[in-house]
């Protein structure tokens, strides 16, 4: 992309790296526990970058006459973490920042129902409890409403409510306890009458449990023992049918499994035969590794990956429900699993290929809802939470996809996959746009192909999240013929392009 004289003038401004200095050389860290329960985890074909890799060219594809699948903006969603925390959601610039990102679906799941808690967690921050009132072991009716009260939501815009887990008093060994299955069913029930008889609205997304999988089949695959997933499902059936109960028009699913690659496969496979009859969604997560300092290259593969998971579970279902369409919802991603090693890939605009990567391969792999891991806080948030909720580079990924990328998707190819991958829209009014991603640490050309018009228009508007810059994003509009030309892509960087009518 050829700037203008005023955009060439930012890029002297720019941010250095963030590891500009030398760092002592560190021991390589074992592999975090999770990652041994991906055995497929590392893609065979992923590719390891050296030091510096060569410049390529590759040429691109558009063929505006070939439509593929619908991309909309569900499966450009985010976990608004900060959404069920009224103290946290209130600050105006939170509201504002998660307006520009646009998600059409809002996944709530911290600040509900805490896992475990004391006395003494409650002295130190009375808000402890969440949407519960633990004194009274009931729902706290006045954090549920200040949570919808100071985060208005827009129109238009779905919720998803995880119920994450039992409150602390129904606990038993980290399950649910079978003399509480009923309770449990008659408080999530509940809950669904507060948000819409009480409050009146209108909810339709309920998410019964949050990675209950760790303690009912991975802990006894681990150990070589059978797993509880029949149990876990009748726990999830008692829920959903109760809650239906006293709100028919909502959808129930569940059960939002830590990952979802093939040793865990036979046990969502049952859990959907067992519950299919009330699961409108099933939802599970996906992140690329858990060991630091994994190659650039090694996670960018890991976003095709989880589009590969997508398109498992997509198949299952479709198998599983020939008759009804069950949801398929990868509602928890990023690079890393766990925040200890705080990631800054997840922060910068490496994270901004990575999520272009995998949404791009989510609307492949014909994914309903996909959620980010997550709005704010310091190490996986698009927004940071500790410096004003200013935005991160990968925030303005879900700001171009939301609002440039929704629509019909048309057939984009590339002759070098592993460098610069295509991905081309257009929209329901006839506007076309489409992103090149450079996922390699060189600057790439690129040669642009149309079939079915080529950009006629004089300018063309376009947007660059890289290395560069004070906020990693730069804009511009750039005369239409400048597509005509080799276009120069800088390395580790997301380029949108929309074509002016």
């Amino acid at each position: 992309m050829n700037l203008p004289a005023p955009l060439s003038a930012l890029l002297a401004i720019g941010l250095m790296p963030l590891l500009c200095a030398a760092q002592p050389a560190k021991p390589q860290q074992a592999p975090i526990e999770q990652d041994a329960l991906h055995d497929d985890a590392a893609p065979t074909t992923a590719t390891k970058a050296a030091a510096s890799e060569k410049p390529i060219h590759a040429t691109i594809a558009i063929d505006w006459t070939k439509p593929e699948q619908p991309a909309t903006r569900r499966q450009f969603s985010i976990n608004a973490t900060a959404g069920a925390r009224p103290l946290l959601s209130v600050d105006p610039l939170y509201g504002k920042n998660m307006a520009y990102m646009n998600a059409e679906v809002l996944r709530y799941h911290k600040g509900i129902v805490p896992r475990a808690i004391t006395g003494n967690d409650l002295k130190k921050n009375p808000n402890a409890g969440g949407w519960v009132d633990l004194a009274n072991k009931t729902w706290n009716r006045a954090t549920i409403r200040d949570s919808f009260k100071n985060f208005p939501i827009a129109p238009g815009t779905d919720i998803v409510v995880n119920i994450p887990n039992w409150p602390p008093w129904m606990d038993k060994d980290k399950r649910l306890d079978p003399a509480q299955y009923d309770a449990f069913a008659d408080f999530c029930a509940e809950l669904v009458r507060i948000l819409n008889v009480e409050l009146r609205l209108g909810v339709r997304y309920f998410e019964i449990t949050n990675e209950r999988d760790f303690v009912y089949w991975r802990a006894q695959q681990k150990i070589g023992e059978p797993p509880l997933t029949r149990e876990l499902a009748k726990i999830f059936l008692l829920c959903a049918e109760a809650m239906k109960k006293v709100d028919p028009a909502i959808k129930t699913g569940g059960p939002a499994a830590a990952s979802g690659e093939k040793n865990v496969f036979p046990m969502h496979r049952e859990f959907i035969q067992l519950t299919r009859a009330q699961l409108d969604f099933f939802s599970f997560h996906g992140y690329a590794t858990g060991t630091p300092d994994q190659p650039d290259a090694l996670i960018y593969d890991k976003a095709a990956w989880l589009g590969s998971l997508i398109k498992k579970h997509r198949a299952l279902l479709d198998e599983l429900s020939p008759d009804r369409h069950i949801e398929v919802h990868l509602n928890e991603y990023n690079i890393s699993w766990t925040w200890k090693i705080s990631e800054p890939r997840m922060r910068n605009h490496k994270g901004a290929v990575f999520d272009s990567l995998f949404l791009i391969a989510a609307v492949k792999a014909r994914a309903d809802v996909t959620n980010a891991w997550n709005d704010q806080e310091g190490t996986y948030g698009k927004m940071d939470v500790k410096n004003g909720y200013i935005l991160r580079p990968p925030a303005h990924v879900f700001h171009y996809f939301n609002n440039w990328l929704v629509g019909r998707s048309a057939s984009a190819t590339t002759t070098h996959p592993k460098a610069v991958v295509p991905f081309a829209v257009e929209s329901a009014d006839g506007t076309r746009a489409f992103v090149l991603v450079n996922r390699s640490n060189a600057a790439n050309t690129a040669t642009l192909t149309f079939a079915g018009q080529s950009p006629s228009t004089a300018t063309v508007t376009t947007a660059r999240i890289s290395e560069k810059g004070p906020t990693g994003l730069e804009t511009s509009d750039i005369p239409a013929a400048t597509l005509r030309a080799p276009l120069t892509l800088p390395p580790h960087s997301v380029t949108f392009y929309r074509i002016n009518k």
